[in-house]
């Protein structure tokens, strides 16, 4: 999916100086951040996830072996995971008011997909493996914080900002979709903690996916 996404923006925009502009919003974010400490690059947050993941392959001890049923089990896994989020999407709000995510330049049905993609990869990144990491360490590490108490501050915490995040854009704030936000927030927050990334990941894609072609298929 990192690959699909960084390739797939250069090609729908045409060129590497234009896609820098067309990167979802936790992409820049993300970037700005490497940049705090001397670190620039176009494909260098991309290449932070692959480090950031085999980092923590060799700290857990995990095997290297890629076995073809973990991976169909763990997509089948998303899909699931992903239908709540549809059916709270439809409650909430209604899939004509919120979108599964509101940048400007998705146009095209690729750049919709892309979009998915990136938002998938870069938000759960920023929100859930380090925002709710860093969360952790400070409560439980530094301030002592019991395991119950902590996990739901980092739930609710995580799943606030998450919401406001989405008002970085050009999308004005509105009480229905910041509330169907912050509900979904806690809700991956959830899905991060007991399945972890891979899974929130792809999650929030097929998440993504399916409001996609609800959306589309209500305007058409």
């Amino acid at each position: 999916m990192v690959v699909l996404y960084e390739l797939g923006v250069v090609y729908t925009s045409g060129s590497i100086h234009t896609a820098q502009a067309n990167r979802v919003i936790a992409f820049q974010i993300f970037q700005k951040f490497l940049a705090l400490f001397g670190a620039s690059g176009y494909y260098l947050p991309g290449l932070a996830i692959v480090m950031i993941l085999v980092a923590w392959q060799f700290a857990t001890g995990g095997k290297w072996k890629v076995r073809g049923q973990t991976i169909l089990g763990m997509a089948f896994e998303s899909i699931l995971l992903a239908v709540p989020l549809v059916v709270l999407a439809h409650v909430a709000s209604g899939y004509s008011t919120v979108m599964y995510a509101s940048e400007a330049w998705a146009k095209s049905w690729l750049s919709e997909l892309l979009l998915s993609v990136g938002a998938g990869i870069y938000e759960e990144l920023l929100f859930r493996l380090i925002f709710i990491s860093v969360l952790s360490i400070i409560l439980m590490d530094i301030l002592g914080v019991g395991e119950g108490p902590a996990i739901f501050s980092i739930m609710i915490i995580s799943a606030v900002v998450f919401s406001l995040y989405h008002y970085l854009g050009d999308e004005s704030f509105k009480w229905h979709s910041f509330v169907f936000r912050t509900m979904a927030g806690g809700y991956l927050a959830g899905v991060f903690i007991l399945r972890g990334f891979g899974i929130v990941v792809g999650c929030h894609v097929v998440y993504d996916l399916m409001a996609m072609g609800m959306n589309g298929m209500l305007h058409k």
